[in-house]
């Protein structure tokens, strides 16, 4: 069970298929042992800070291949708005929000919108 303010809620961790298969190849090598997906070097979980010194991390090699006006801004929850955003494209806008645990439809719309940037002409 995770706490989310006042209220618990199942942790269900959604994954896409590509992710999922990631996930089970790690599990692969690392043994499907109880414990922590991600560790550290001694065993213990990862925090939320470590996971985001990770992405950061990523963000600075991939940032490296691309010139200033290309480079991307990667976190946790530009991770979460990516993985809601595909979900709603692929099953639908109620089936982001029920995954998203959020109660009210106007907290899904934040992440589902598209960006100015991501709109075309074609779309206006």
């Amino acid at each position: 069970m995770l706490q989310k303010g006042s209220r618990w809620r199942a942790f269900v961790a959604c994954l896409l298929k590509e992710a999922r298969e990631a996930v089970e190849a790690w599990l692969d090598v690392r043994g499907r042992t109880d414990g922590p997906i991600f560790s550290t070097r001694t065993g213990n979980a990862m925090t939320r800070a470590m996971t985001y010194k990770v992405l950061k991390r990523f963000e600075a090699q991939a940032n490296s291949r691309f010139s200033p006006e290309e480079h991307m801004t990667v976190s946790p929850h530009t991770l979460r708005h990516t993985l809601l955003r595909k979900l709603a494209e692929t099953r639908g806008v109620h089936y982001a929000k029920k995954q998203s645990g959020h109660r009210s439809d106007k907290y899904i719309w934040r992440y589902v919108t598209p960006t100015d940037d991501e709109l075309t002409e074609e779309d206006l």
